[in-house]
């Protein structure tokens, strides 16, 4: 049995804005709102690749999300998924995700996506997202361990290979990451039972679609996609 500890509706607007001069600029935002329910001491942060500012930091009911601007990223995120590489991630990365807490348990992070859609509701640009970049780690009285044990505590993050997944009309890829802090020598723990704190981490990437993008059949205009984050508990 899985309970909701909190969700993060991660209205990622993202407004690609299509020019007929190769020259312009386009720009890419999305804005965050989340809510929590539960009382379990866990903190979710969002952190932009552009800035490196946390767009996202909640722990409580109603915080409010910010944007990201990929100003002058069109270069970088062009491209198409037949050049992705399998053994790492190679997407460019827009924003990374860390989980915060100090209780065991098993945890899930999942982001699902939406297809890049134009506001006229019909348009739409192919996308390609991966997650990867995972990291696992407690954090001591000095700082950060960089290690995945401390004490008698183990972390882990499952799967630890890159996902790959594209938007479609009838799929809508969902990335879903485990994280298990418990016991080193597999004894069971009473649930919601103190830890030293730990981190988990990972990153989003995404390549726009550059023939969908390019095409004489792509209107000009704003396209936007939602990213919906949840992060449940295992009972």
């Amino acid at each position: 049995m899985r309970r909701n500890v909190f969700m993060v509706l991660l209205l990622l607007m993202i407004s690609v804005l299509l020019y007929a001069s190769a020259g312009d600029k386009d720009t890419a935002s999305f804005t965050i709102k989340a809510f929590k329910t539960g009382g379990m001491p866990l903190k979710l942060v969002i952190n932009s690749r552009i800035d490196l500012s946390d767009v996202l930091e909640t722990s409580a009911a109603g915080a409010a999300g910010g944007e990201i601007v990929l100003n002058g990223v069109i270069d970088d995120i062009l491209g198409s998924d037949a050049g992705l590489q399998a053994a790492g991630l190679s997407a460019y990365i827009v924003f990374s995700y860390r989980l915060e807490g100090n209780i065991s348990g098993m945890y899930d992070i999942s982001f699902d996506f939406t297809p890049l859609t134009h506001t006229n509701g019909t348009d739409t640009i192919g996308t390609t997202y991966q997650i990867g970049n995972f990291n696992t780690v407690f954090i001591g009285t000095t700082g950060e361990s960089q290690s995945s044990t401390y004490g008698d505590w183990m972390i882990s993050q499952t799967p630890e290979s890159v996902q790959t997944a594209s938007p479609g009309a009838d799929t809508l890829p969902e990335f879903t990451e485990t994280v298990e802090v418990s016991r080193i020598d597999g004894t069971a723990v009473t649930e919601g039972t103190s830890t030293p704190q730990w981190a988990a981490r990972g990153a989003v990437g995404m390549i726009v679609d550059s023939a969908s993008y390019s095409s004489a059949d792509t209107p000009y205009g704003d396209y936007r996609t939602t990213v919906t984050v949840s992060v449940k508990t295992h009972t």
